[in-house]
């Protein structure tokens, strides 16, 4: 099991788990022999971005593309939401 300080488990979760719920989850990491933040993955929301031409998200003020979320977090739920532009086609 890799071990992650209290804050980090605090931003990978969106919330300070309280000391019940932090057990449970080294427990389950132990049990399974995954990653602390693996197993804290499926108890929170994913992250959402909205990315800009080049790729580029602002999460909580850092930028990231795609891969350097992944570097950041390997284990981290991404979900991105892509802008279009749909026609008018009253004006036609």
């Amino acid at each position: 099991m890799t071990k992650i300080n209290e804050d980090e488990l605090t931003e990978l979760l969106g919330y300070p788990p309280i000391k019940e719920f932090r057990l449970q989850l080294i427990a389950e990491a132990e049990a399974a022999g995954e990653p602390l933040a693996k197993i804290a993955n499926r108890y929170c929301m994913p992250a959402m971005g909205i990315p800009d031409e080049n790729g580029i998200f602002i999460h909580n003020g850092e930028k990231f593309t795609k891969e350097s979320w992944s570097a950041r977090w390997p284990y981290r739920t991404l979900t991105l939401i892509y802008k279009t532009t749909q026609k008018n086609n009253d004006n036609e």
